[in-house]
């Protein structure tokens, strides 16, 4: 699934955060996300293995609900 025109700078990011060049970021609601887009793809099994692979090498940002509240009191 690619979504352009952020594909390759998305891909590069990854590469580099999943090698260690970078310390990346997701957040503990997109790992839910990735499960379930996933499951046309991959089987159970696989799916887990990979959300595993991705806590292992970014950082998996918690959510609440004062994260949120400060986030949409933020002005452009």
């Amino acid at each position: 699934m690619c979504r352009e025109p952020f594909h390759e700078a998305a891909r590069r990011v990854m590469e580099e955060s999943v090698f260690g060049n970078l310390e990346g970021y997701i957040s503990a609601h997109s790992l839910t996300d990735l499960f379930y887009i996933l499951r046309r793809d991959l089987d159970t099994a696989k799916r887990k293995s990979l959300l595993m692979f991705l806590c292992e090498k970014l950082q998996v940002i918690p959510e609440n609900v004062e994260m949120i509240k400060a986030a949409l009191r933020q002005e452009e």
